[in-house]
């Protein structure tokens, strides 16, 4: 996996594992998704707010102004069973959030949001600094289910690199398969 930020809102991801090969970006305006038929379509609805989530968190802008702005809101007293200080965050666009903040280090330790309404939770940990700036290098998602569970380590992490024009707008072009015409909304498949 590659994940590619430029401030103040541009994303580009690849994903390829195994045969999977996916691709979405957002260039500030329009996001989008190559699948592994090559086809592009534009992304919308609980797509598109589930990216301005990871958009939100992944820039940073919940503490960097001039980014994704959002609405963030401190919670009176530290989870009881972990002492985390915890802040409800929704971004503009996106799904509310949940951050836990380590009372010690202040890193975030945790991240929770409903996807489908499941509790999906990402933890946090191996904070290493780059370019003077702390960054974890490992995280583990759950949604409760250990089969479903992902671990990720981040193997290479730089920041303010240069990037080539039009990385982060939609691809131009079409995929080796096209079901719905241009113009249409909808096809109609024979089945022999």
């Amino acid at each position: 996996i590659t994940t590619i930020y430029a401030a103040p809102d541009r994303e580009y991801e690849e994903d390829k594992l195994g045969i999977l090969d996916i691709t979405q970006g957002y260039d500030g305006k329009a996001a989008w998704q190559r699948d592994t038929n090559g086809n592009v379509r534009p992304l919308a609805g609980e797509e598109l707010k589930d990216l301005r989530v990871q958009l939100f968190f992944d820039t940073n802008s919940y503490v960097l102004p001039g980014r994704i702005p959002g609405k963030l809101t401190l919670r009176p007293l530290p989870e009881p069973e972990s002492g985390d200080w915890v802040v409800d965050a929704l971004p503009e666009g996106g799904k509310p959030s949940t951050l836990f903040f380590d009372p010690r280090t202040f890193y975030i330790v945790r991240e929770q949001h409903l996807d489908d309404n499941v509790l999906v939770t990402t933890s946090y940990s191996d904070y290493r600094t780059v370019d003077g700036a702390r960054f974890p290098f490992q995280m583990h998602v759950t949604n409760g289910t250990a089969r479903y569970d992902i671990a990720g380590t981040v193997t290479q992490l730089q920041n303010n690199i240069t990037l080539p024009p039009g990385l982060f707008s939609p691809p131009t072009g079409g995929g080796k398969f096209r079901f719905v015409r241009p113009g249409q909304t909808s096809a109609t498949v024979p089945f022999d």
